[in-house]
């Protein structure tokens, strides 16, 4: 699945890069190899373990990356 949206212009929260994308909880979890509860958790401010937010934000950046990118393009 190609998971990039090149109209982000400021640091989006996980849940709107997620609804942007069209993607559920389960689907992102499932992309990025995380539970849906761990999704969940970031989504509601919660701490989760340390692997699992690495995931998260490892996903995040490279959205924004790419996002950038093809603004440059």
């Amino acid at each position: 699945m190609r998971t990039e949206h090149p109209e982000f212009r400021e640091q989006p929260s996980l849940r709107t890069l997620r609804e942007a994308f069209g993607m559920s909880q389960s689907s992102l979890a499932d992309e990025i190899g995380v539970s849906q509860g761990h999704v969940s958790a970031v989504e509601n401010g919660r701490s989760v373990i340390d692997w699992a937010q690495k995931a998260i934000d490892g996903w995040m950046e490279r959205q924004h990356a790419l996002a950038s990118k093809d603004k440059t393009a």
